[in-house]
């Protein structure tokens, strides 16, 4: 301890974890902080010469500082497919000091490693991405002066994050993976939804606390999926400590398809066929939308409404006339029985036998005019009925 708190070395590409009740106050880091459930957990991976300083959370104090040269320390690190990490290995003094690195994978691997020439005394490893088979123990065998060292050693877990489907739309499912190259004790390792309002850079809020198993691989299933689920994240904790979060960030589409307003339809018969498309008669339908106008009634067409108008208008006109013609033709036969004096009384007798006409009967030429009209009349019906059966057969 110090008079700034805790003081802590930390070994160029190391890693750094603390916890408090709070939350951290640091700027220029390339620290990590999650929150859950009021408490902050603060991780510091790849630490390099930035990340230097005071870190306060609350009253309590960290100073981090760099370490000049390695020691016989064993240290675990935690890394996500992707990432770097550096291995260091390093002498201070003029002494005469070599390094040489051993891996042993944890998996069987054809992979091969290049480590530095040990300008100035300086022996370190560094891996610029990391893959699952990088997985292992990493050992920097020392000497100086042919005297043997206590070697430095790293022993790397990949961390690896899937999501499947990596496409999901709203209302759909989500299986969440997060997989450990090396099982080690303790170790926890869980999922952990993130609140979206809360995340900012490297600093997040979980929902809930992280209940997870001691696994090499956890599987988690987000079903009915919303957009405000997400953000997750694979954390990964060891003996209490967060030594790994990786933030997932899930593709959660909404579905393009509208709901479009019922809609009518109504038969239309087809006025022309093409060839080889339809046969005569088909029937076609139409969809009508509210935005169209409404059809006429069904079975009854605009030209067949304006032709029985038509003919109902001339059968009006006629029947009109036919009584304006009987009207006449009866005042002007009572005429002619009133005019003539000099043959009343035979006229009378006439008239009295039926031979001369009276008022209300009709001659014999108002009956010829009354068959012309109705000659006329029945051609009208036989036009119109023609008129009628052709609009059908269209």
């Amino acid at each position: 301890m110090t008079g700034h708190g805790k003081l802590i070395q930390v070994a160029p590409g190391s890693d750094v974890s603390e916890s408090c009740v709070g939350s951290w106050s640091r700027t220029g880091t390339s620290a990590t902080e999650l929150t859950l459930d009021d408490t902050a957990h603060f991780l510091v991976q790849n630490f390099q010469q930035r990340d230097r300083g005071l870190y306060r959370c609350g009253v309590q104090e960290i100073t981090l500082e760099q370490k000049p040269a390695s020691s016989g320390d064993a240290t675990l690190l935690y890394r996500a497919v992707g990432q770097s990490v550096h291995l260091f290995c390093k002498f201070l003094g003029t002494e005469t000091c070599w390094g040489n690195w051993n891996w042993t994978p944890h998996q069987a691997s054809n992979l091969e490693l290049t480590q530095n020439r040990g300008l100035d005394g300086d022996y370190s490893l560094h891996i610029s991405s990391v893959g699952w088979g990088h997985s292992g123990v990493f050992s920097c065998q020392r000497q100086c002066l042919g005297r043997p060292l206590k070697p430095t050693s790293y022993e790397l877990v990949v961390v690896k994050a899937t999501v499947e489907p990596q496409h999901v739309y709203e209302g759909g499912d989500v299986t969440l993976r997060c997989s450990l190259s090396h099982l080690t004790t303790p170790v926890q390792v869980c999922w952990i939804h993130l609140d979206p309002n809360q995340c900012f850079g490297r600093r997040y809020r979980g929902y809930s606390s992280c209940r997870g198993t001691n696994a090499a691989a956890v599987s988690h299933t987000v079903s009915i999926v919303s957009s405000v689920q997400s953000q997750w994240a694979c954390a990964v904790f060891h003996g209490g400590t967060l030594r790994a979060l990786l933030p997932v960030q899930l593709n959660v589409s909404k579905h393009t398809t509208t709901h479009s307003p019922p809609t009518h339809t109504t038969p239309v018969r087809r006025a022309a066929t093409l060839p080889g498309k339809h046969s005569e008669g088909t029937m076609v339908t139409r969809d009508t939308t509210a935005t169209q106008h409404t059809e006429p009634s069904a079975g009854v067409s605009v030209p067949h409404v304006c032709v029985m108008s038509v003919f109902g208008l001339v059968v009006l006109i006629l029947v009109a006339l036919t009584a304006l013609l009987l009207w006449k033709r009866t005042d002007k036969d009572v005429e002619v029985c009133e005019d003539e004096d000099e043959r009343r009384t035979s006229d009378e007798e006439a008239c009295a036998e039926g031979l001369l006409p009276h008022r209300g009967s009709v001659t014999y030429a108002s009956f010829a005019q009354m068959l012309h009209l109705q000659i006329l009349l029945l051609l009208l019906v036989a036009l119109k009925r023609r008129v009628t059966q052709s609009y059908t057969l269209d």
